[in-house]
């Protein structure tokens, strides 16, 4: 079993994140990108974008992580347990803790994905048809294939173990209850006969008159 400091490491992405970082310094780097004006390029704001998503995975990483590290390099598990405790006290603590521990994941993700739009749109923006028909033969499958991971991953989750499957079960239950609810109270509603009312003695004379001419 590995030590929960280099989980931490390769679950947070506190080497991912750095190397991100680079990559978007060197992007900007490109003399051929800076117009010299106020307004910036698609490429360089998402590049922004992309590298502030970075450092902001960087420091949720360095913060999280120095929770069950005593010196930096080893970690506790006795502090590691007190620490959990502290923080998960019921269901739904638990899973706001975890939400926290992905969000410095989430923001790498989506670092990544600013940084493709940036690559491609320096590949797209005023460039040969050429240069668009080599990267567009590689980026359409690229993205085909990763779009179908992301489905068949997201297919084969349990909706019930997350909060939001937990969430839509327990909203489509109660709709579910109060239907039947109403739907019993209104079969249990006394059904409302019209009264039939008495014709009174004169009434019944003109009834066998008109019965006796009919006939």
């Amino acid at each position: 079993m590995e030590p929960l400091y280099q989980w931490a490491e390769k679950r947070l992405g506190e080497h991912h994140a750095p190397v991100l970082l680079t990559v978007n310094v060197g992007l900007l780097a490109i003399q051929s990108l800076d117009s010299g004006h106020a307004d910036r390029s698609i490429a360089q704001l998402a590049s922004y974008c992309s590298a502030i998503m970075s450092l902001g995975a960087i420091l949720m990483c360095i913060i999280l992580s120095r929770h069950h590290r005593n010196n930096g390099h080893s970690s506790d598990m006795s502090s590691v347990g007190s620490w959990l405790k502290q923080q998960v006290n019921t269901q739904w603590q638990g899973e706001l803790f975890v939400i926290t521990l992905s969000l410095p994941s989430v923001w790498f993700t989506w670092g990544v994905v600013m940084f493709c739009v940036a690559l491609l749109w320096v590949a797209f923006d005023r460039t040969s048809s050429i240069t668009r028909m080599v990267v567009g033969i590689v980026a359409l499958p690229t993205l085909a294939v990763v779009s179908w991971v992301i489905v068949s991953a997201w297919k084969h989750k349990h909706r019930r173990a997350y909060l939001t499957g937990r969430l839509s079960a327990i909203i489509r239950s109660q709709c579910t209850r109060a239907r039947d609810s109403v739907s019993t109270w209104i079969t249990k509603l006394p059904s409302r006969r019209p009264k039939t009312s008495d014709p009174g003695p004169r009434g019944r004379i003109e009834q066998k008159l008109s019965n006796r001419i009919v006939v």
